[in-house]
This record gives structure tokens, C-alpha cells and sequence, in this order.
């Protein structure tokens, strides 16, 4: 397991079926064109898992090299590539959690920890995140609001404010969203985000349920 999905794991014939459930956003919709058909031509180019597409279209010239062994249309590439990297986000940076005391982050970054992936590995169990809290002297409670903070961190769409508002709703890991139902999350978040005011904007029913479907995709490994 890791912070990331395990694309390695995940064969194209599995994620083609996987496709059929995901609400994509309008700009990836063309992955829902002619999928079995491109899916099976790039197997005979050799690409089998997730991880071959997220290596063969790293970069511009592997991308075309793929175009050219598997005949795929380059802008389904494109977009492939590009909703796959969106399951690995940017890490958030612990000091951009709201309410958290800046000596927190200060006492981290000492112990080389600024964001979500570097402290992923440090709060993956119960013991881990105790002998964390003794190494940095930070209360051990906090170390465990951080691991849920790190856990919410790893689901696509969720930056450090939703992964807050999510926890002060006591939906506070991933495996909690993966299994909520869309329209009670969507009202607790509603509610709390209208009592505390954390953020101007307005996630609708439909981003939950996006959101909900892509923690589905989150390793269940961090212990609580």
C-alpha cells in the first residue's frame, strides 16, 4: 500500500469497468468514447495496468510513442493520462490546515515533515504516530487529527479546507467517505461550512458524490 492508489494493481479491463460508475467531469468524457476498443488496442501495444499508462505518457515523446505503437487517438492519451495523475494530488502542506497552531508545522518541518505524503509514512499506525508525538513533543491528540487530516488529504478533489471541513464533520478518514451516503454528507458539510463560515464557495451534491467515489480509491491502510 502506499499514499497513492496502487495503479500497478489495477488492470485496463478492470478500470473499463470502473469507468462505467465514475461521474467525470465534462473535459474527461471522452474516455467513456469507444473505451473497449482503445483499451484493447493499447494491450497489444503492450500497456496492461494503470501504472504502464501513467509511465507511457509522462512526457510528450512517450505519449507519441504510444500514439504510434497502439494507433489510439492522442487526445485519449491525453486525457487518460491526465485523469490518472489527478488520483496522486499535489500533497497539502501542513501548515496551510486551518486552526493549526503555526509551532505545530514549525515542530515537523524540524523533524523533515512540510506535507501529507512526508508525514503519511510517520502516521500509518497507532505506534508510529506515538513515537511521532515523543520525537516532536507534539500532544498525541493532534498527531491523530493530523493522520485524519493526511488520510482525507489523499482523495482526489480534497484540498487542506475541505479536508478540515470534512473532519470537524466527523466524516474523518477516507474509508468514511468512500462508504457515505452522498445527500447526509452533503448536508453536514452544508451545515457546518454555514455555521463557521470556512469557505465562500459551495461544493454541490454532485462534487460530493464525485468526492465519495473517488475515496473509494483510497488505500484503507492507515490505522484508526
Amino acid at each position: 500500500m502506499g499514499y497513492y492508489p496502487d495503479f500497478a494493481a489495477i488492470s485496463l479491463s478492470d478500470y473499463a469497468r470502473l469507468l462505467q460508475e465514475i461521474d467525470l467531469v465534462p473535459s474527461r468524457a471522452i474516455l467513456l468514447e469507444q473505451t473497449a476498443l482503445r483499451f484493447k488496442a493499447l494491450e497489444k501495444a503492450g500497456i496492461h495496468h494503470l501504472a504502464d499508462v501513467l509511465a507511457a505518457t509522462k512526457t510528450r515523446p512517450k505519449l507519441i510513442a504510444l500514439f504510434e505503437s497502439s494507433l489510439v487517438d492522442i487526445d485519449f492519451l491525453t486525457v487518460l493520462g491526465r485523469e490518472l495523475r489527478s488520483y496522486q494530488s499535489k500533497p497539502n502542506n501542513i501548515s496551510d490546515f486551518p486552526e493549526l497552531a503555526p509551532e505545530i508545522s514549525g515542530l515537523l518541518e524540524k523533524a523533515g515533515i512540510k506535507n501529507t505524503l512526508q508525514l503519511y509514512d510517520r502516521v500509518i499506525t497507532l505506534r508510529k504516530r506515538q513515537e511521532l508525538a515523543e520525537e516532536t513533543g507534539i500532544d498525541s491528540n493532534i498527531i491523530d487529527q493530523l493522520a485524519h487530516l493526511t488520510d482525507l488529504s489523499r482523495i482526489q478533489w480534497v484540498n487542506h479546507t475541505f479536508a478540515y471541513l470534512l473532519y470537524q464533520t466527523g466524516y474523518d478518514s477516507a474509508r468514511k467517505i468512500a462508504r457515505a451516503d452522498a445527500g447526509k454528507l452533503y448536508k453536514a458539510t452544508e451545515k457546518w461550512n454555514a455555521q463557521h463560515q470556512l469557505f465562500k464557495g459551495k461544493v454541490g451534491l454532485r462534487d460530493i458524490k464525485r468526492i465519495i467515489q473517488a475515496a473509494q480509491w483510497v488505500p484503507e491502510d492507515i490505522e484508526f
